[in-house]
C-alpha cells in the first residue's frame, strides 16, 4: 500500500481573522457565507469525515479557507476547492502556493461545474456507476422503496471505497452531475437514474 502523503501543517500562514481583514473579505448572507475562524473546529469537521488517505475532497464554497486548510492538514491526495466568491480566490491562492500539488482552486458556481472532472475522474483508470431502477423495489414497497434504493447504493459505493483502500487505490464520490449525459453515455433507458459516479484510480 503505498504511502499517504505527509500531513502539513498550516503554521506557515497567518491566522485566518488576519487573512480576512488584509483581503477585506466580510460574509455576506447573500452568499450564505458564515466563516469558521477556529481550526481546531475546522480539524473536528475533517476528521469527522473519517479517512482521507489517498481520497481527492472537493470543498464547495470554501471562502478564506478555514475548512481548506484542515482538510489540507489531513492524509487526502488531492483537494479541490470551488469557489464562487472572487474576494476569496486571493486568499485560498496563498493556500496553493504551499500546496501545489495538492490543492486545486476552481473560481465559479459548483451547481454548473462539472464536479466529476473537476475531482479528476476524466483522468480516473475506471469510473464506476450506480444507478436505480426505482419500480423494481416501488411496486413492492411502494415509495418508500426510493429509499431502500438509495441506501443500497450507498451500501455498494462504501464496499467499493473500502476495497480501494486496501489495493492502495485512489476514489471520491461524485453526485454532481448531468442525469441525461450520463444516461446517454451508459446507454441506460429512461427508467434507470444513475445515483453516483465512482472514479478509481492511483492517487
Amino acid at each position: 500500500m503505498p504511502e499517504s502523503p505527509p500531513a502539513p501543517t498550516t503554521t506557515a500562514l497567518p491566522p485566518l481573522r488576519e487573512t480576512i481583514a488584509r483581503h477585506g473579505i466580510a460574509a455576506r448572507r447573500s452568499l450564505g457565507q458564515n466563516f469558521l475562524l477556529d481550526l481546531n473546529l475546522t480539524r473536528r469537521i475533517a476528521r469527522a469525515a473519517g479517512d482521507l488517505a489517498g481520497m481527492t475532497v472537493i470543498e464547495v464554497g470554501p471562502g478564506p479557507g478555514g475548512l481548506t486548510r484542515a482538510l489540507l492538514e489531513t492524509a487526502a491526495a488531492r483537494v479541490v476547492a470551488i469557489e464562487r466568491d472572487p474576494r476569496c480566490i486571493a486568499a485560498l491562492a496563498e493556500l496553493a502556493e504551499l500546496h501545489p500539488d495538492r490543492l486545486t482552486i476552481v473560481e465559479g458556481d459548483a451547481l454548473s461545474i462539472d464536479a466529476a472532472t473537476a475531482g479528476g475522474a476524466d483522468a480516473a483508470a475506471a469510473v464506476f456507476a450506480v444507478s436505480a431502477v426505482y419500480k423494481r423495489t416501488t411496486a413492492k414497497y411502494g415509495e418508500r422503496g426510493i429509499r431502500y434504493a438509495h441506501m443500497e447504493a450507498g451500501h455498494a459505493a462504501q464496499n467499493l471505497l473500502l476495497q480501494a483502500v486496501v489495493l492502495g487505490l485512489g476514489s471520491v464520490l461524485v453526485g454532481a452531475f448531468s442525469d441525461e449525459k450520463v444516461r446517454q453515455v451508459l446507454m441506460l433507458n429512461a427508467t434507470e437514474t444513475p445515483l453516483y459516479l465512482i472514479p478509481v484510480g492511483k492517487a
